[in-house]
């Protein structure tokens, strides 16, 4: 090798090198791949809370945000959903259309702008995730971090209020073997002691006797007419009203249960369930 030769490249060896190393770099820029876990949209998933937490699902839903972007189309029917937030504020506010009624659902976040490397820039994280307003029953978060996982950000329940107020009885006979049979009887009216009528001139198999809030008895009349002559007969009750809270995530709720028989001119009654709590539940037998 020449000495004009070795000079050179001992005189440019350092611009050699920062060249070389600056393709280098080019090279790998080019193959960056930028990625994040951070995201921005919440995932929500609804729960409908009786005895046990259950899925829910909401019918006929149209969701909208607060600038009126619509996020599910009508008549859609949602167990869950993503919302998703708005980078320009710190809260977002989302409708839920349905046929009956309109509920809300506000989200407070901060955003934070986080450098992920000079190739791929910046990146906007949302954190501290909480429900600041609704009209559901409650919520309750699950994780206040939005990322891009498939996880669930917030449970949204629906309470359900077991208590029906009310008791119901079915009208039933004996046949000459004993055996207890469905039957119908016809009242002129069946009203309560507030003076309510309940029913009026019509065969009834079953009624549904409503209880008052904040009393422990209740007694209901039945009235019909017998060859011309008018016939009352009496029912008394007595309950206990209590409050109960079924979850932690529920508010106390009104239930009645305990149910006793104080009174009748009836000719039999057979309590078969002591509690209020479900619509589709017999707590009575009436042999008249």
């Amino acid at each position: 090798m020449s000495f004009n030769s070795i000079h050179f490249l001992r005189t440019h060896s350092v611009l050699l090198f920062f060249l070389s190393f600056f393709v280098f770099a080019t090279a790998c820029e080019k193959n960056t791949v930028c990625t994040t876990e951070n995201g921005s949209l919440v995932k929500v998933a609804f729960k409908r809370i009786a005895r046990i937490s259950q899925g829910d699902t909401l019918f006929m839903v149209n969701v909208v945000t607060e600038d009126n972007v619509l996020i599910s189309w009508p008549d859609t029917t949602l167990t869950n959903t993503i919302l998703p937030l708005n980078p320009e504020a710190n809260t977002s506010t989302f409708y839920f259309f349905r046929k009956d009624r309109v509920d809300t659902l506000t989200l407070a976040y901060k955003t934070e702008q986080l450098l992920i490397s000079p190739e791929c820039g910046f990146d906007q994280r949302y954190a501290e995730l909480s429900v600041a307003a609704t009209s559901f029953d409650s919520t309750l978060v699950l994780k206040s971090k939005v990322d891009t996982d498939n996880s669930v950000n917030i449970d949204v329940y629906s309470c359900l209020n077991q208590n029906i107020a009310e008791i119901k009885a079915d009208f039933f006979k004996l046949s000459a073997k004993r055996q207890k049979i469905d039957t119908a009887f016809f009242y002129n009216s069946v009203y309560d002691d507030q003076g309510k009528i309940l029913y009026t001139n019509d065969t009834l198999s079953s009624v549904r006797l409503p209880v008052q809030a904040g009393k422990e008895q209740a007694r209901y009349f039945f009235q019909k007419t017998v060859e011309g002559i008018p016939v009352v007969d009496t029912l008394t009750f007595r309950y206990i009203e209590r409050m109960e809270q079924i979850a932690r995530v529920c508010a106390p709720q009104i239930l009645y249960d305990t149910l006793q028989l104080v009174h009748t001119s009836l000719d039999s009654i057979a309590i078969i369930n002591r509690d209020l709590r479900s619509y589709h539940d017999l707590n009575v037998e009436i042999f008249p």
